[in-house]
């Protein structure tokens, strides 16, 4: 079934297109026409910490992806913050933090959007963070664990945060050394070329002709 290439001239598109094509600056997770969502390695932005009650998550950009979608780009433009639901009396919970887009195209929300979100987990003597319900396009931030009331203060932890990268970067003079699934980040080294990639000469040495040594003199 012929389907619109990107930049022809004389083709309208619609967000589907867009997104779908958008993959291509993204790396796979695997599926057909999938992308890994996630903020970029090295990006300070969209982190989650804690003051007092108070959370809070730094401005930053994510690729968020959906079966069928594509992928969403979406930028929290200013910090975020929000009010931590008080702790139980006896049980711990686990908290759950994300960015999620309003497609209403998608999850028939009516909306048309993007914020962070914080989902309470449900006290209990084995907490596990909750997850959300229903057609909800997002990419997790961050858990936050919740210890009962005298059990401590609540932490965070970014380990449910996903990085991700263009398709297996080369990045010179770094070069992708390992398979580009590794999480935060692909596994790279200065001065190292994976099997089959050329390596490069300097730009001192590149050009530069190997002079030959001065003969030696023969004896008379």
């Amino acid at each position: 079934m012929p389907f619109d290439p990107l930049d022809i001239n004389g083709i309208t598109y619609d967000e589907g297109e867009l997104r779908r094509a958008a993959l291509l600056g993204v790396m796979s997770n695997g599926q057909v026409l999938g992308g890994r969502s996630g903020v970029r390695p090295g990006d300070p932005g969209l982190t989650t910490t804690l003051s007092g009650a108070t959370i809070n998550v730094s401005p930053g950009a994510a690729w968020v992806w959906y079966t069928g979608q594509g992928t969403y780009r979406a930028a929290l433009p200013s910090a975020w913050s929000g009010t931590l639901q008080a702790a139980h009396a006896t049980l711990s919970r686990i908290d759950l933090m994300y960015l999620r887009v309003w497609d209403t195209t998608v999850d028939g929300t009516g909306l048309r959007q993007a914020d962070v979100v914080y989902l309470p987990g449900t006290p209990s003597s084995t907490p596990v963070a909750p997850a959300p319900a229903g057609t909800v396009i997002y990419v997790a931030l961050a858990t936050i664990a919740v210890p009962p009331v005298g059990g401590g203060s609540p932490s965070v932890s970014l380990a449910v945060r996903p990085y991700t990268v263009a398709s297996c970067p080369t990045l010179p003079p770094l070069v992708c050394t390992s398979a580009c699934t590794a999480t935060p980040a692909p596994t790279c080294s200065a001065g190292t070329a994976a099997r089959g990639t050329p390596t490069r000469r300097s730009p001192r040495s590149a050009g530069r002709r190997r002079r030959s040594a001065p003969a030696t003199p023969r004896a008379t």
